[in-house]
């Protein structure tokens, strides 16, 4: 774990957990998905403070994954894995503390429909919209594909990412998944 510049030997422990419902999707033939976690950097050393709650609502479709998909996951701090953002983010990437990571609210919304695709799985269209506690914006559309049996996904977005004071940032990002 990053703790303030000593990225290379710096060790931490988080405690993290949550909770999901499933249930009938209201009359629309999909599943309601309720969500709540958290975490809490409980020991690290050096001065590194990290904490952060989520929860989301999610409407998917069953079975075939054909239609309506909906996602918004709100989250207070830092609710997201501090691993996690290691690898996604790199060393470099760590430059602020988690006191200042974990002073706002942060959103993320998805809305996409699952098509018949190629006569083998499901093609999903979908735009993603996303804001970070410490006010980075991201905007993203991409397509999905599943295969039956959910063996095989190909995701592929472009997004663009705006802070503020820096130029927009702007990508491909190109998910080949395989499940076993």
């Amino acid at each position: 774990r990053w703790d303030g510049g000593d990225g290379a030997t710096g060790t931490g422990v988080e405690v993290g957990g949550g909770l999901s419902w499933s249930g009938p999707g209201l009359g629309t033939g999909g599943a309601l998905v309720l969500e709540v976690g958290g975490r809490w950097l409980v020991a690290h050393r050096g001065d590194v403070e990290e904490w952060g709650v989520s929860g989301g609502v999610r409407l998917e479709p069953r079975g075939t994954g054909r239609g309506l998909s909906l996602r918004v996951e709100p989250s207070w701090g830092e609710a997201g894995s501090g691993t996690g953002r290691l690898w996604e983010e790199g060393v470099a990437g760590r430059g602020s503390s988690g006191a200042e990571r974990a002073s706002g609210v942060g959103v993320e919304a998805e809305v996409g429909y699952g098509f018949p695709a190629f006569g083998v799985g499901v093609g999903t269209p979908y735009t993603r919209l996303g804001r970070a506690p410490e006010g980075e914006r991201r905007y993203g559309l991409g397509w999905r594909l599943d295969l039956p049996g959910e063996a095989l996904g190909l995701d592929v977005e472009g997004w663009r990412r705006e802070r503020d004071a820096h130029r927009p940032d702007h990508g491909v990002t190109v998910t080949l998944g395989v499940r076993w």
